[in-house]
């Protein structure tokens, strides 16, 4: 709707400028939505179609009791929208060259919610949750590999993607000497050996010397298995010690070479 104070706006420029937003006033539609042929709109007001955009940009800024107008412009058509911000309501439409409607939206804008956040006491828990046993190997092996970390450097595992890969690398890989050397075998016992060669690694890390000694990230222990195996390996031939010799005949039936 024209009201006093959009007219005296328009009135402070030239002719055209009332009369096309009369026009577009008057053939509105009931939901404030007008829409036509451009080409119509220069011939109908002889404007061309710079000074009809000058037209539309002046008009849409005008603002008054809750009323907002919007345009929208595609190649061959125009569609003048005014929206009744007061009331919460608002009509939006799509529309193609030709000016056909195709899709009509109802938006109704809702008053935001108030509420009152009540003080909240957080309170740190310092009780370490036990976690529950998984039978699953990889989640057994990184709770020995923790274990491990805890015992050598006094602080638990740093576990990321790359050192969960190299983890699983491991996994294969012992996996492979155990089905090499045994064949046919069940995936509880294939897992049950995997573990217990894991267990024999760690737990004997104190057999490896020099450089493999101190290289203990997993992405390391994946890189250097075959040397540590083999360092461990000739350790135990000159090892007296029978526990340990029993120890690894144990795990001997898994061969790392």
């Amino acid at each position: 709707m024209l009201t006093k104070g959009f007219i005296k706006h328009l009135s402070e420029k030239p002719d055209p400028y009332l009369r096309v937003w009369c026009f577009f006033y008057g053939e509105s539609n009931a939901s404030g939505v007008f829409e036509t042929s451009i080409p119509f709109l220069l011939a109908r007001f002889k404007i061309s179609r710079t000074t009809l955009r000058r037209i539309i940009s002046y008009g849409i800024v005008w603002t008054e009791s809750g009323l907002k107008v919007d345009s929208k412009w595609t190649d061959n058509t125009l569609k003048i929208i005014v929206v009744t911000e007061f009331s919460g309501l608002k009509v939006d439409s799509k529309w193609t060259e030709s000016g056909q409607i195709t899709e009509k939206k109802d938006a109704r804008k809702t008053a935001p919610k108030t509420e009152v956040t009540a003080d909240i006491e957080v309170e740190i828990n310092t009780t370490k949750k036990e976690k529950a046993q998984s039978d699953k190997l990889y989640p057994q092996m990184v709770d020995r590999y923790n274990t491990f970390c805890n015992k050598r450097i006094d602080m638990g595992a740093k576990m990321n993607a790359h050192q969960g890969k190299a983890l699983k690398s491991i996994i294969e890989y012992l996996a492979l000497q155990v089905k090499n050397k045994k064949g046919a075998i069940t995936e509880d016992e294939l897992k049950a050996d995997v573990l217990n060669a894991w267990d024999y690694i760690l737990n004997n890390w104190n057999q490896i010397n020099g450089y493999y000694a101190e290289q203990i990230k997993l992405s390391q222990i994946d890189s250097n298995l075959p040397n540590i195996l083999m360092q461990l390996r000739k350790n135990k031939k000159s090892n007296r010690d029978e526990k340990f010799a029993n120890t690894y005949s144990e795990i001997g039936a898994i061969n790392f070479d």
